[in-house]
């Protein structure tokens, strides 16, 4: 009999989730079953102290896939770097995909990670998404062709999706040692501390539906901690204006940049709520940001 050698951690930060993880965890073990991953493709999943049921539901699953999946509970709430700093601790195989845990996936998406995984060497791959607008959803990138280059190269072309957790699949030895500053952002925090001239390579199908980018997102009645999320990443993007990967990041931001500002409005709910008295307030606030991301910029390249 083969020994199991996964190539793949599919590991899902969780708290107070009880009502979606299970659907998305039994997604990744279906997915894995149909397509015969399982000795390609393990699950890793750490509850961060949650007080609802999530700690029960994985109890279900880990009795009916035990060979499938790991599940840990921290002992106190530590954080969401922390719980994630425990999955890349406890990850031991050669790349991590971390994924939100209310995040839609299509059934494809796994399968050509792992195609793309075995076949070429790559630091990090970057997969493509749509996010919540209005009734419909939007696609992340209007890209219709695979890219891969240095990451330096290439990391301007997925852009602000390099901040959404989902997308992201990385080495996880280069996660594991690239340092960080910024808690709230420490995926990419650790990926722009990647060696610039690593492998990437960036898919443009649409594999994700991203959920926390909207109308699911419990952002958008706590106005206070989304500003504090934004303003937490611009100044990861100030302090970090000599990186050569930020630079690289940052050279579609005059165009595409402004989906924090955008994204806070919308978490602010100030649309919804209040959009025929304060019309003129909304044109007039988007109109100083775009000021405020054109002074960003100059900053961090003067």
């Amino acid at each position: 009999m083969s020994q199991k050698h996964p190539l793949l951690t599919i590991a899902i930060p969780t708290y107070n989730r009880g009502h979606v993880l299970p659907k998305t965890v039994l997604f990744f073990i279906q997915n894995i079953l149909e397509n015969n991953l399982q000795d390609k493709v393990t699950l890793l999943v750490s509850d961060n102290a949650s007080p609802d049921n999530t700690g029960e539901e994985l109890a279900k699953i880990k009795q009916t896939y035990p060979s499938l999946i790991t599940c840990h509970r921290q002992s106190e709430n530590v954080g969401y770097a922390n719980n994630v700093l425990w999955l890349l601790e406890n990850c031991q195989t050669p790349y991590i995909w971390t994924v939100g845990d209310d995040d839609i996936y299509k059934p494809e998406a796994l399968p050509t990670i792992i195609k793309n995984l075995e076949t070429e060497n790559l630091d990090v791959l970057f997969l493509n998404c749509e996010y919540p607008h209005g009734s419909k959803y939007k696609l992340g990138k209007k890209e219709t062709q695979e890219y891969t280059a240095s990451l330096e190269e290439i990391i301007h072309i997925p852009n602000d999706q390099v901040t959404y957790m989902s997308c992201n699949v990385a080495k996880t030895d280069l996660l594991k040692n690239a340092p960080y500053s910024s808690p709230s952002w420490i995926l990419f925090d650790k990926i722009i501390h990647f060696p610039p001239t690593g492998k990437a390579k960036f898919l443009p199908q649409p594999f994700i539906r991203y959920a926390s980018a909207g109308t699911e997102s419990n952002w958008k009645d706590n106005p206070a901690k989304a500003a504090s999320f934004s303003l937490e990443f611009l100044n990861l993007l100030v302090s970090e204006r000599e990186n050569p990967l930020v630079k690289g990041f940052l050279k579609k931001s005059a165009e595409e940049f402004s989906f924090l500002l955008i994204n806070s409005l919308k978490l602010m709910n100030i649309q919804n709520r209040y959009q025929q008295k304060y019309l003129k307030y909304l044109l007039y606030t988007r109109i100083l940001a775009v000021v405020a991301i054109l002074l960003f910029i100059a900053l961090c390249f003067k």
